[in-house]
């Protein structure tokens, strides 16, 4: 039976992906048999992030707040590959913690890959209350996030 979770032939934006939840993601991701374009301003953690992925893996060294940077890193990741099918995105609030903990990112890396595989082909994007503290967007492969960023649309 195949895994519903597959996402083999995919091409994935993560942010945040130097360290913690991001490179979580990333790596639940590149184990499913996805393309990631790892994005984060830690441009040392993310190589790290992408040297223990490998191959699969690109790094993009910049801030999702840079509407220039963001369209650039699109438009190159898509020139590159054809296609972006997904994107998961990090954010920081200052949110309670309702666990009493902080999730680990293997918590939040399984529902992120859910929502960006053909799994939850239905589910249009969703944002993540993950530990309290952070918010993750998922955007699955039915967005047109290339679009939206050449309509001046922000999707991080």
């Amino acid at each position: 039976m195949e895994n519903p979770m597959n996402l083999a032939g995919r091409v994935i934006i993560v942010t945040g992906a130097a360290q913690g939840i991001g490179r979580g993601v990333a790596l639940k991701a590149a184990g499913l048999g996805t393309t990631l374009a790892l994005v984060d301003v830690n441009g040392d953690g993310a190589r790290e992030t992408a040297a223990m992925i490998g191959a699969a893996a690109e790094v993009h060294v910049g801030s999702v707040v840079d509407p220039a940077f963001v369209q650039q890193m699109v438009e190159t990741v898509a020139s590159k590959h054809g296609t972006i099918n997904g994107l998961f995105n990090i954010e920081r609030t200052m949110a309670a913690i309702p666990m009493v903990r902080i999730a680990q990112p293997a918590e939040v890396a399984e529902p992120c890959c859910f929502l960006l595989s053909d799994a939850a082909s239905y589910i249009t994007g969703q944002h993540l209350n993950v530990g309290g503290s952070q918010i993750g967007f998922c955007a699955p492969p039915n967005a047109n996030l290339l679009q939206q960023v050449r309509d001046g649309r922000q999707p991080f």
